[in-house]
């Protein structure tokens, strides 16, 4: 019984991601960016104001690169350059008031419908299922470092 429930979730996990992928390349083309555009206004509305030189890390991209991806959020409206009270040389990324009406717009009604099946679990399936999400993301990102030395 339990192989097969295990053998069960290894076939969803994938299933899972492609919908997820699914999701995000129709937000993408709906916003008319790419997928490396969406992970960076994702950063930027979760994040608040952030150096570029962050962004580039944390998405693994070099100085032209994340100009490149911020010259583009920034013509399509959804991120904007401030200057770093901090730094006057530097500058900040923040995500705009467009950029949050059009993300809330895309993927409220999906927080919504996700709120109302969850609420079919009991708190201790919950947490159960928060503990597989986090120990997942664990294992993904281990494995994402291993693949990476494999160049």
């Amino acid at each position: 019984m339990k192989k097969t429930v295990i053998k069960q979730i290894v076939e969803a996990v994938p299933a899972f991601q492609d919908a997820t992928v699914a999701v995000d390349m129709a937000a993408a083309a709906f916003l008319d960016i790419n997928l490396t555009n969406l992970r960076c206004l994702g950063m930027l509305l979760g994040s608040g104001p952030i150096a570029a030189k962050n962004i580039a890390s944390s998405l693994n991209l070099t100085r032209g690169a994340i100009t490149s991806v911020i010259d583009i959020l920034e013509s399509r409206g959804l991120a904007e350059r401030l200057r770093d009270p901090d730094d006057r040389r530097g500058v900040l990324i923040a995500a705009t008031a467009v950029a949050r009406e059009k993300v809330a717009e895309l993927w409220g009604p999906i927080r919504t419908d996700g709120e109302k099946f969850l609420n079919a679990y009991s708190e201790s399936e919950l947490k159960t299922i928060v503990d597989f999400l986090h120990r997942s993301k664990q294992l993904q990102a281990r494995h994402a470092e291993r693949i990476q030395k494999l160049k």
